[in-house]
Formats: structure tokens, sequence, C-alpha cells
């Protein structure tokens, strides 16, 4: 029999061999016998690594120069050659050598390392200094002091950091100054070693996001798990695949979380995506270093992207603060204060990347059952804090002062996260198909159940009993209906309605796991007419509910809510259009505040607005937007707060009148844009208008730009019989421009999500990209959710992001979308608003994929 063998899996798999070969024979690409230095300048040697996949390519170069070549090769003042190395003048006290310039032999370098092996006594010191070139000499930067790494070295040298190149013509130079405190010692250099590096070859940030874009988003649900969007070690490329080198991983339980910086340059660049600096820092830690890996557990880069680190799994020991054992390192890409590199810039510790920590965090943490603001021993060190920089435990300045002081914050919100998902009761509404029955009919009702965001629950057990109050005689009790769960409405029937009278069920909700809710309840009653002829029934005790559905369900209709229905749209007026947002703003006398905005639409290369907004300050006043400055301002929005000037912005706050000026620097508003956010107090019950005044639109060409304005209307409620809770956007820290609407009143929530509006309607929740919801206020009151003047308590709900198109349903078109625009600024695919459209948007999205709305919310 003739074996056929695939060409395409034999050369994958060959490659894999062989590169598994190259990996496992050394731990690292230095030469055991480095070639003989001849000439002035120095001989290269190395190898190349790739990942099993061949997605990715690591070629490292390495020279060692003795001290014969410094001696031929360089400047030296103050130092003589010695049969140990160089080595102070008799009579010195400092002395100096300077490299010839040096060309790296690789075709691109993306970094360098120098290591050196010293002799330095107690009162000696040794400083190195670099000077780079990306023309090949032609010109240089200044020079830099390299310091001394903290972290173990191979071979007992002594390592600085990496240096960041980035050129096809990589030329460097290096001065090594060495003194003394006395003439009696003095130090001695042995030798320098130096490693060129090229890791631009691999994933790329594209790549990554279409391998994970079946997985789900980084989303606070409970319990709390892993998160799942993590870049696994194969996807970004590492040559070691899912497995570290010949040093064997080693485990030890997790008690602290240590938080590094990895000192490399803010911006992808040269790479395409940031996975470049993960190989680029594996490289250095694996085989730089001799540490067999990289010494993180886990990286974490400025969009909140999570890449695993070293192999081994929960719980493997790292090397990151010369302690390790009981710890998961964390390290954050990029700098973020206190870097070695002065020519590395400093970024702030960006929203995404502290959000991707918290739940890191938490899910270790609460895994360990460890709380997250106490403090215990690490590795023989007492009372360091559960969360904390290598600073608290080490020679460092890591993580740089930027997450290092918000390291608080993060303890208390990995605190609040763990905390939010301790068991809390589900949510219940009843349904029943009919406002009443007669006798003989089939009783139809449905169960929808929700946690207490307000998500669907599915997979619960859920039970009823039921009892029969009549004018005539007593009660009769029942039990077992059959439920069946369809994606958290649970549909059920009674078809035992012999007896006329007043149907009363008690629902009851629970967690067959027991990890993801505790139990709830909820009684609805429904009558069953008759001619009175019924005889009456003997009653019949009440058995204990049963998780086993029984019967056959019969086929009925659901209440329609899997299906959403479409909003109607209406055609958008042509031309430009300036107008208040929402058009009728509805505050309740009892709630704190709310907001509207000035927007403008269909504009064109806009540049500049001088408008005045009036109100009636006896109805309502405005919010001071920046306390810390003299008198009132409004909320400036987006485009004027990153790229504009501000002429004017003030609140005549007794005449009632907003005054705002401004113009764009270097840039165009296009299409709509929110030019200014109001947040009102409410003063007194009424009605009053918000009319634009004085406006003028400018484009960039210094020309007026015709507009129509469509102003607002502004009332505060006496009716305080309403709703208030909190609307998330899933994803987001700011919360606001969630529209909420019903009985012909509409509210917009605050930066914290939260809003209160008067009726007894049916609300909806809506946001640009964003899958949207509903809520019968009758169903809250008739829960006696709210007492008398108070509103009742929605609690917290969720935007579910995805819905690019506004179809209420997140599929392929909307993850097409995303994939249109990645890598832009696009608000609307920008779905965590962090100012970019990349892979958290893609993952956010998908991990909603199928999804629909409007989501039912009927409160706790």
């Amino acid at each position: 029999m003739k074996t056929i063998v695939n060409l395409k899996s034999l050369i994958s798999l060959l490659s894999v061999i062989l590169a598994a070969l190259i990996y496992f024979a050394r731990t690292g690409p230095t030469l055991a016998h480095p070639p003989q230095q001849e000439g002035d300048q120095p001989a290269f040697a190395g190898a190349v690594q790739s990942s099993p996949d061949g997605s990715a390519t690591i070629v490292s170069q390495e020279a060692h120069l003795d001290a014969a070549f410094l001696g031929a090769n360089g400047q030296l003042e103050g130092l003589e050659v010695t049969a140990a190395g160089l080595s102070l003048a008799s009579g010195l006290t400092e002395g100096s050598y300077t490299s010839e310039v040096i060309h790296s032999p690789l075709a691109f370098t993306t970094d360098m390392v120098p290591l050196w092996g010293a002799d330095l006594p107690e009162g000696t010191g040794l400083r190195l200094e670099t000077r780079l070139s990306s023309d090949g000499g032609a010109s240089w930067s200044d020079w830099v002091e390299n310091p001394e790494a903290f972290y173990p070295v191979r071979d007992d040298l002594h390592s600085g950091n990496l240096i960041w190149v980035d050129s096809a013509q990589a030329a460097l130079q290096f001065k090594v100054t060495l003194s003394s405190d006395s003439l009696d010692f003095g130090p001695t250099l042995g030798s320098v070693t130096l490693v060129m590096n090229d890791t631009s070859q691999g994933p790329t940030d594209g790549e990554i996001a279409s391998q994970m874009a079946a997985t789900a988003a980084i989303a606070q649900t409970c319990p709390i798990t892993k998160p799942t969007n993590i870049v696994s070690r194969e996807d970004w490329g590492c040559p070691g695949g899912r497995f570290s080198s010949p040093r064997p991983p080693v485990y030890a339980p997790v008690t602290h979380i240590i938080l590094h910086q990895s000192e490399t340059p803010n911006q992808p660049h040269p790479y395409q995506g940031y996975a470049g600096w993960v190989r680029s820092i594996w490289n250095f830690h694996a085989n730089v270093l001799w540490w067999g890996d990289i010494g993180y557990n886990y990286l974490i880069d400025p969009s909140g992207v999570i890449y695993e680190g070293r192999a081994g799994g929960d719980d493997v020991i790292g090397i990151h603060d010369t302690h390790n054992r009981g710890s998961m390192a964390i390290g954050f890409i990029g700098c973020y204060g206190n870097c070695d590199d002065p020519r590395l810039g400093v970024a702030p510790f960006h929203q995404p990347m502290f959000d991707s920590a918290v739940e890191l965090i938490a899910w270790k943490l609460n895994q360990k059952g460890i709380d997250p603001l106490s403090s215990a021993t690490y590795d023989g060190l007492p009372n360091i804090p559960v969360i904390a920089g290598g600073r608290d435990v080490t020679w460092t300045t890591s993580p740089g002062d930027n997450i290092y002081n918000r390291i608080p914050e993060l303890r208390t919100k990995v605190a609040e996260r763990i905390n939010k998902c301790k068991l809390k009761p589900c949510q219940m509404n009843v349904i029943f198909g009919q406002e009443s029955y007669n006798v003989g009919d089939t009783v139809e009702f449905t169960v929808r159940l929700a946690d207490y965001q307000s998500l669907p629950l599915v997979g619960a057990t859920v039970t009823a009993t039921r009892t029969i109050s009549q004018a005539a005689a007593g009660a009769q009790a029942s039990t077992g209906f059959g439920f069946v769960d369809r994606a958290g409405e649970y549909d059920g029937f009674d078809d035992d309605t012999t007896t006329a009278g007043l149907y009363n069920y008690t629902f009851t909700a629970s967690d067959p796991t027991g990890q993801r809710f505790l139990s709830c309840s909820a009684t609805g009653s429904v009558p069953v007419n008759g001619d009175g002829a019924t005889a009456t029934p003997t009653p019949t005790e009440t058995s204990t509910p049963t998780a086993t559905p029984t019967g056959t369900p019969p086929t009925i209709t659901p209440t329609p809510t899997d299906t959403p229905t479409p909003t109607p749209t209406t055609t958008p007026p042509t031309g430009v259009i300036l107008r208040v947002n929402p058009a009728n703003l509805v505050i309740p006398i009892c709630n704190d505040q709310g907001s509207a905005s000035v927007q403008v639409d269909n504009v064109t290369n806009m540049v500049g607005v001088d408008l005045s907004l009036r109100y009636d300050p006896a109805v309502a006043q405005v919010t001071d937007a920046d306390p810390g400055r003299d008198g009132v301002q409004i909320t400036i929005g987006d485009d004027f707060v990153d790229n504009g000037f501000i002429v004017e912005n003030s609140v005549d706050t007794t005449n009632g009148v907003i005054s705002f000026a401004a113009t764009l620097l270097g840039s165009t508003i296009n299409g709509s844009a929110e030019l200014i956010r109001v947040d009102w107090q409410p003063v007194a019950a009424g009605s009053a208008p918000l009319t634009l005044e004085d406006v003028l639109l400018a484009n960039n060409n210094a020309e007026a730009i015709p507009f129509t304005a469509q102003n607002g209307q502004l009332e505060v409620s006496d009716n305080c019989e309403g709703v208030s809770g909190v609307v998330a956007l899933q994803g987001r820290s700011d919360h606001s421009g969630i529209v909420v609407a019903g009985s012909g009143q509409q509210v917009q929530t605050g930066a914290d999500g939260t809003f209160t509006v008067s009726g007894t309607g049916s609300l909806s929740f809506s946001h640009p990209g964003y899958l949207s919801a509903q809520a019968d206020v009758q169903a809250l009151l008739a829960q006696n959710l709210g007492s008398s003047g108070q509103a009742a308590s929605l609690g917290r709900l969720t935007l579910l992001a995805g819905d690019l198109n506004a179809d209420n349903r997140i599929d392929i078109l909307d993850l097409t979308f995303i994939a249109r625009y990645f890598n832009s600024g696009d608000t609307l695919a920008d779905l965590n608003a962090d100012g970019t459209v990349n892979i958290m948007d893609l993952v956010l999205a998908a991990g909603n994929y199928g999804r629909q709305g409007p989501i039912i919310v009927n409160g706790e």
C-alpha cells in the first residue's frame, strides 16, 4: 500500500522538528566558542529562531570583545591593557575607553544590548554610555548612560538595558569609564559583549485580531473567570511555542501580584502591533540574559490586550524581581516613568490597560481567596501589599510613577470587581398569556429571569406553586408546571383549571450550580372565570417544588422578545443642522441632574463655532463642569478638548445664558459631533425653552456655514413616581449619552450612567453601537419598588456592544464594519472609546455575537 504524504504538512513538521532541535540544543544564541576577533570590526555570530508555525522569526548576532580587541581598536584615556583586561593607568583614579564605530551585521536591527565582564572592588565604579546612528554613522545621537540592570545575568556578567534602534543601517559606539576612590585598588574591564537583534518578523495586531475574533471580550461577568481573550504564546510568535526552554517550569502558589513596566517604546513601530515588543522582550530574557523564557507571567499593551508570558500555566514562577516565588508578574508594555533610557517617552497608565489589569488580577486573587486590599509576607519579605510594584520588593523604579501612583486605585477596583461577583439574587418578572381565562382553558405564563445586571439567565431551575382563592370555597394548591427554558425566558402552563376563582402563583428560580446567583421569587395572579356550577374540589397538599420539568410543554406563542422590532426611522433633514439633544428633556424634581447637548449634523470641514444657549434659571440651573475654575463652565465636546482653542466657556447664571466659542487647530469636523454638553440641576417644577441664539459656524475657508437651528425644551416634573437606575456601556468607563426615552420624555445619562425619569409607561435605552433595551415601568411599580414620591429602582443595566448598523442584532455585518475601520479613529467602530479601532473593539463585539435586542429589564 502506498502512503500519500501531504507535502505542505511534511514541510511544516520538518520545520517544527528542526526548530525544536536548534532550540533545545542550547539555552541561547551565544556560541560556545566565539569567533576570533580580527580587524577593527568585531566578528558577529549567532542564530535564527522561528516559531513552530513559521509565523515569526528572531535573528540574533553576538560579538565578544576581549581586552586584546578593545586595546587594539578604540581610544584609551587613562587606561592600560593588562592580562586581566583594561585597568586604570598608574597614578590615576579615572580613565575611559571609547570604541570605534561598530556596524550592526543585520539587514534590520530592532534592538541591541551591551553586556560586560568586570571586577569592581568596593569603592570602584564603571559607567557605560552609548550613542546610536540610524544612517550608518553619518549622524549620531547624544551619549546616553546605560546603567547596570538589577536582575541576574548569564555567566556572572553585567547587563545594560535594551537599546531600541529601529534601523536598517544601525551603528553603535560605546564608552566605558572606570573610576576608583583610591590609588591602592581599581576596577578592571575584562570584556564587552554586544548582541544585535531583529524581532520585527511576526504576527501583526490585525492577524492576532482575526485569530481571536471568536473569543469573548474582557467583560465584567460573574463568576469571575480567567480572561478568554489572552493572546497565546503561539499567536504572538514565540519561538518556543507553548513550551518553555530546557529549564523546566517551577511552581508556587500565588500570594502577590507584582507590577512592572517593560521600558520599551510607547508605540507599535517598527512592528505592526505590540506583539513585536513581546517577542523582543522574550528574546532579551530568554536568549540574552539566559533566563530560558520571558520573565513576566503576563504582559498588557496600551490597548488593553493581554499576552501570555512565561510558559507553564497557573502559578509558574517567573523571573522579574529577584524574589519571584509566590508572585504573578504583569509587565505593562511601554515606559510609564523613571525609565533608564532617557530617549523613551513617558506614557500615562492607559485606561484600557488599567481595565484589563483589573480583570486579570481579580481573576487570580478571587481564585486564591486573597483580599486585594491586604498585605502579606512575600518570599520572606514581611508586610508586602498583595498588589505591589516592583519597587516595593527590590531595587528598581518599576513600574514607573504613572502606574505606581495608581496602584491604590487599582487595588480598590479589583476589590470592587470581586465584591461585585459575590452571589446576588436573580431578578424575575412574570407575564401571563391573557388577562383572564375560563374554566377548562390552559393558563400560559412566561417567567423572565435575569441576573443583577439585567442580563438573561439560562439554565436555571424554575418551579411554581398555585393556590386558588374562591368566594365560596377555600384554597386549592398545586405544583409542577413543566417549564421550558428559552434563553432566559421560561415558558410554562397550567391545564388543571376545573375550578373558577383567582389563581395565585408563586414562582421560584434557583441556580443548580450554586455559583451564579441566589434564588429569587415572584408572585402573580390571574382570574379563571366560570358559571358558578363547578363543584368545589378537594384541597390538594402543596408538594416540594422539583427541578425536573414534567409533562409535555404545549406549543404556545411566547411574549415577543426574541425578534426585535426595528425602530422606525425618518429621513434625516438635508443641510447642516444645529440642534439641542434631546429635544425634550424631562428631569424629575427629585433627581440630582439631567444632561442635554448641542450637536451639529451633516457638516463639512467645520473648524469654528460661536453660540449662545438661553434657558430659564428659575426652572433649572447649570451644574459647573469645572469647579476648580472661577465662574461656571459647561462640558466641551471631545473634538475641541483634543484639538481646540477655547475662546469662551461661561454661564450667566442670573440671566440664563450659556456662551461658548472655540476653533479647531489643524483638524475639521465632518458629519456629526457634540459641541457642548450641559448638566442641569432642577430648581422648581415648570417648563422652559432651550433657545439657540447668536450662532456662527465657520469652515476651514473662514466662511460662515449656513445651518438650520432646532431648539429644545427643558421640563422639571413634580412627578417622581418614575424609575431611576444606572445604565452602563459595556467596555467603557464613561457611560454618558445613553438616551432614556418613554411617555414622550427623554433624558440622557451622565458619565456615571445614572438617570431618573418620571412617568409610568415603557422605557427604552439606546446608544449608537449598542443593542437597545426596554423596561416596563408599570411592572416595576407593581412590585412596589418605589415608595410614594420616590422613583422605583431599575438597578443596573449594561448595554451590549457591537450593534454598529443599528439593526438590534450583532452579526457578521457588525464585525466586518469594525474590520473596515481597523486602526482608524472612527468613533462608531471604536466601541471602547479608547481613541483607536483595534483588537479590543473586535473582540468586544465578537463576545456578543448572535445577541439581539431589545434587552428586557424588570428591576430587582
